[in-house]
């Protein structure tokens, strides 16, 4: 088991050296390879565009989530949300600060409300 080890270290070490003396090879040669410059421009320009669409799409999965949450808001939920005391939220209610319906006797908040709220 252990020359299997010592195997499994040793051709990894010649992997690396070997990886190495290639890029060397490469950067000793990228001067005199015609074009090589602009493919070298044309991966950092994808590599950018890739970090961007990566962006947008974490943008798309996080509004998906939220889709998928209930429009309106219980008073407690809020209170979670915002770290605020039933009276504060009371007081917000009193001052038209933040918009809310009442339904049944239990008070409801718009999600998007409270986001436009937070936002600001």
């Amino acid at each position: 088991m252990d020359s299997q080890v010592i195997n499994s270290t040793s051709e990894t070490n010649k992997n690396l050296q070997t990886e190495k003396s290639n890029q060397q090879d490469l950067s000793a040669h990228q001067h005199t390879i015609p074009g090589w410059p602009e493919l070298f421009q044309l991966f950092d320009e994808t590599a950018a565009e890739c970090k961007l669409l990566a962006r947008a799409l974490n943008l798309v999965r996080e509004n998906m989530r939220d889709a998928k949450k209930p429009e309106w808001l219980s008073s407690g939920e809020v209170i979670q949300i915002l770290h605020i005391s039933k009276r504060t939220l009371q007081n917000y209610r009193n001052a038209g600060i933040i918009t809310f319906k009442k339904l049944k006797g239990k008070i409801y908040y718009r999600r998007s409300d409270l986001m436009t709220l937070l936002n600001s």
